[in-house]
């Protein structure tokens, strides 16, 4: 139901971004749009099929760098996750 919502709300935006006045709305209508996309996918908490691979391969990354041979990620996520897990970050902050 909140896809639909975020749906209709973004095809408003784009509705309100073909006004007359466009320019003037057009920044409102950006950021509203950024900002709602990034509150809908940060209020996400274990949901997904894939959740449970990403926190296991977060809880043993130091596996992953030791034995690249195992590692299934990109090179860069592997060292991402490397770089906070050795900041003692978390997998969520």
């Amino acid at each position: 139901m909140i896809y639909i919502a975020l749906y209709l709300l973004l095809v408003l935006f784009a509705l309100l971004d073909l006004l007359k006045n466009g320019n003037q709305v057009k920044p409102l209508v950006f950021w509203m749009s950024v900002f709602l996309l990034i509150f809908i996918s940060s209020i996400r908490w274990n949901v997904g099929t894939d959740w449970y691979s990403y926190i296991e391969f977060f809880t043993n990354i130091q596996t992953y760098v030791a034995h690249p041979e195992l590692n299934m990620m990109e090179r860069g996520f592997t060292y991402l996750n490397y770089a906070a897990a050795s900041l003692n970050m978390g997998y969520t902050p």
